[in-house]
Formats: structure tokens, sequence, C-alpha cells
């Protein structure tokens, strides 16, 4: 039997997705929460095998929640999902490539969206991964196993990944 956790702040949402999940009788729905605070309590409390989240939530984001989840157990198992997949798609997007030490010009390019836009990610991402500076995103990236495309770095970018 798999136990889940499930987090969102909707409760509708909670109850269908439980729905959904137990159907087959192999998958338990053990605890909900309906937000990332409480669901990283709920977590601690009772250590399901997988945790179902909602990217954008009450307090903490879900970025937030999924490092906080890791720190408190690196083989955690989290899924998130979105109302707003492109948006999350984007900022995923933007995220490896900020990683790769793409500038904000190139992620400009490499994706054919504005500056703005790209600039305006980079905040979005550092503020819901309670970084501050492109080199703690980057080694948050590294840390935690996000795939760097060597081929676009330097070979000065591309040593530092080698430590």
């Amino acid at each position: 039997m798999i136990t889940v956790l499930l987090i969102d702040d909707p409760p509708i949402i909670r109850v269908d997705f439980q729905h959904i999940l137990e159907q087959n009788g192999d998958i338990s729905v053990i605890a909900q929460a309906c937000d990332a605070e409480t669901g990283y309590g709920t977590f601690v409390s009772h250590a399901p095998d997988v945790c179902v989240t909602d990217i954008s939530m009450p307090g903490a984001a879900g970025l937030e929640f999924m490092r906080k989840i890791l720190v408190c157990n690196y083989q955690a198992k989290v899924l998130i999902f979105s109302m707003h997949d492109s948006e999350t798609q984007r900022e995923f997007e933007i995220f490896c490539l900020l990683a790769e030490g793409r500038s904000l010009i190139d992620c400009s390019h490499v994706l054919s969206i504005s500056l703005k836009t790209v600039g305006n990610n980079q905040t979005k991402i550092k503020e819901k991964l309670d970084v501050s500076t492109l080199a703690a995103l980057v080694h948050m990236a590294v840390r935690n196993g996000v795939k760097i495309n060597h081929e676009t770095l330097s070979s000065e970018q591309s040593s530092i990944f080698e430590l």
C-alpha cells in the first residue's frame, strides 16, 4: 500500500484527488493539509511514501515546501502539480538556463521571451527557493540534481561543476 499526503488549499481539490488516488485500492491517502506549513508538520508526523502538493499555496510555495521536505528526508518523493502548468514550466526552464550559467539576455533569446519576463521570473524563482544570489541558485540546482547542459557552459563555468 502506497501512503500519500495531499496538500492543497481548496478542500474540494483534495477530496477529488483522494477519490481518484484511492480507486484502485493500492493507494491510501493518510493525511491532508491546506497549506505548506501544515503540510510540513503533517509530513514529519505521518511519514507518507509520497507527498502530492500544489505549487502555489498560501504561505510558503510548493518549491519551498519541497526544499524543506528534502532537507528533512532527501529520499522523499514529492509530486508537484499546478493549475498554472505553463507558468511553472516556464519558471523551471529559466531556472535550468540560469543554473547553466546563462545570462538573462541568453535566456530571453533561447526562450523567445522578453528580457523583462526573464527578470521577473528570476525574481520569483529566487523568492520561491529562498535564495538571494545567482550563485546560491546554481548551488541549489547542483545540490538537487538538476541536469546542467555542460555543452552550453564556458570552460571556466564547466570546471566549477566538476569540483
